[in-house]
């Protein structure tokens, strides 16, 4: 039995990643395309935690929901349409049942209590603080998915924040809202008593909401990661994330996630925690499309684990030697920075061997990350001043303890008299190349 499971850990890990796909036909091109990016994903989603990321985005939204929506409650009030609010959330909390009749009540008395005017500079910079909380560990969430390890500045996060946070919930409870009351409107039932416009009307009715959400995942994905997303990645994300989405939703409208013995152990309770497990269960596909998005994107290289492509000291020397390479010719000849996505893209590797190398560059002050988003890199000083003896000892010296280790636990004479040596060796062969000349040569 051992073997057999061996062989299946071995197929997902290894063969199914060297076939060669351009021979076999469409159908099974495809086939095997579809299962890569399932094993990907279903890999990338266990290593990363979602739960945890998920968890995370509930706890805040349970601080951040009645200001979020407060904020949202005086933008549409100067818009006139404020009145939407309520049939919007009522529609949003469908799939609760009269659990969503009893939240979005809850919520419409909360809001309704919040007086933005009234409050004060302190009191709107809290009420702003805690939505741009909810945003923020958002975008975190998705940057850790496309493991990008540093954000938005906090400038252009807070023009940002603030323009989803004003104008984002004005389209979104407008174009929900309408969907929700259109068909109460006299005039609109007199042309929908008209056949085929009534038939056509439903299912549009029934339709449009999933292209919203739809459009409101494919925006999540593209945007808020701070890096570049290929439109059709973040669409496929979207697409597969509505099906998750609308699944779940018939699962809780149907009463099968929401067992009667909830309501009879948790009494009052119970209310509140349908809403965080519908909450939960939201997140979670949000995360899940944007997983799938990822891999999407860069299906061509996530084959290559650190464990099965574990790279030796002297291939971490070389990669450190090509990064630099890269970069400077880009720089001597006036070429476009590059990014840690386009690095990964040229060279194949993991995105977290490079990335390695990229810190230990900067960690020596050979390379400097610009302030452009996405972050890309640039020779720290001029070529003629970094040699190739300061890229290769920012591997070979890159640990903080180097010194301490040395000088405490690995101090036999025999053996640094050859580390010595070997140091010497290396100096004397390439003491007076610098990147300069390297670049200029090519």
């Amino acid at each position: 039995m051992s073997a057999y499971f061996k062989k299946i850990i071995d197929f997902f890990t290894k063969t199914l990643w060297y076939i060669d796909i351009r021979n076999i036909g469409e159908f099974k091109s495809l086939l095997i395309r579809i299962t890569r990016l399932l094993y990907a994903s279903a890999r990338e989603f266990t290593k990363n935690d979602l739960n945890l990321r998920t968890m995370g985005l509930v706890y805040m939204t349970i601080f951040s929901l009645i200001p979020f929506l407060a904020v949202s409650f005086s933008v549409l009030k100067g818009f006139g349409v404020h009145n939407l609010l309520e049939p919007t959330l009522l529609n949003v909390l469908k799939p609760l049942g009269e659990n969503g009749q009893q939240i979005t009540n809850q919520i419409i008395e909360f809001v309704s209590n919040v007086d933005v005017r009234v409050l004060g500079g302190i009191g709107f910079g809290v009420l702003f603080y805690t939505v741009y909380s909810l945003v923020k560990r958002l975008e975190d969430s998705l940057n850790y998915i496309w493991k990008v390890k540093s954000g938005r500045s906090f400038m252009r996060r807070l023009s940002d924040y603030m323009s989803l946070t004003l104008i984002g919930p004005v389209l979104f409870f407008i174009a929900i809202g309408l969907t929700a009351t259109a068909s109460s409107n006299t005039l609109v039932q007199k042309i929908l008593s008209v056949e085929p416009l009534g038939v056509i009307f439903v299912y549009i009715s029934k339709i449009l909401p999933l292209f919203i959400v739809f459009f409101i995942f494919t925006f999540t994905y593209k945007l808020f990661p701070n890096t570049k997303v290929k439109i059709k990645s973040a669409m496929l994300g979207a697409f597969i994330a509505v099906i998750l989405w609308q699944a779940i939703n018939l699962l809780f409208k149907e009463g099968i996630l929401i067992s009667t013995n909830t309501t009879v152990i948790y009494s009052s309770f119970a209310v509140i925690l349908i809403f965080l497990l519908w909450l939960y269960s939201n997140y979670m596909i949000l995360l899940i499309g944007a997983q799938i998005s990822y891999c999407h994107q860069n299906i061509n290289f996530l084959h290559i684990t650190k464990d099965a492509f574990k790279l030796s000291s002297r291939m971490k020397e070389k990669l450190s030697l090509r990064i630099m390479q890269l970069i400077s010719q880009n720089f001597y000849n006036s070429k476009e920075n590059l990014t840690l996505e386009s690095l990964t893209e040229i060279l194949g590797l993991h995105q977290d061997d490079i990335s390695e190398s990229l810190n230990n560059l900067i960690d020596n002050k050979i390379l400097t990350e610009t302030n452009e988003e996405p972050t890309s890199y640039l020779p720290a000083k001029d070529l003629e001043m970094i040699t190739v003896i300061d890229v290769l000892k920012s591997v070979r010296f890159n640990s903080v303890n180097e010194q301490f280790i040395e000088n405490n636990y690995l101090t036999e004479p025999v053996v640094n008299d050859i580390m010595n040596k070997i140091d010497s060796s290396i100096d004397s062969a390439v003491k007076e190349m610098n990147f300069k000349d390297f670049v200029s040569k090519n």
